[in-house]
């Protein structure tokens, strides 16, 4: 093999690698964006539980449940 064919070798192998690399980078960022994706509603759904416990703890004091909250929590209950 001369050096040249040897050189074009190496380059094909190192453009395979890359490509591979780079596939497998795109497949662990939208595997992070998912687990995200998946926290950010897993928060969500634990936030919503504290405002409908303070919401129900206002109500059993005999106060009148903030009316934004309990749109917020209808809102979310409904998704």
């Amino acid at each position: 093999m001369t050096t040249d064919t040897q050189a074009l070798v190496f380059l094909k192998e190192t453009t395979g690698h890359l490509e591979q690399i780079e596939h497998l980078q795109r497949r662990l960022l939208a595997l992070g964006e998912e687990q995200l994706e998946v926290e950010r509603r897993q928060l969500e759904a634990q936030d919503t539980q504290n405002v409908l416990a303070w919401l129900q703890l206002q109500q059993a004091q005999g106060h009148t449940p903030d009316p934004t909250l309990v749109d917020l929590v209808r809102g979310r209950l409904r998704v």
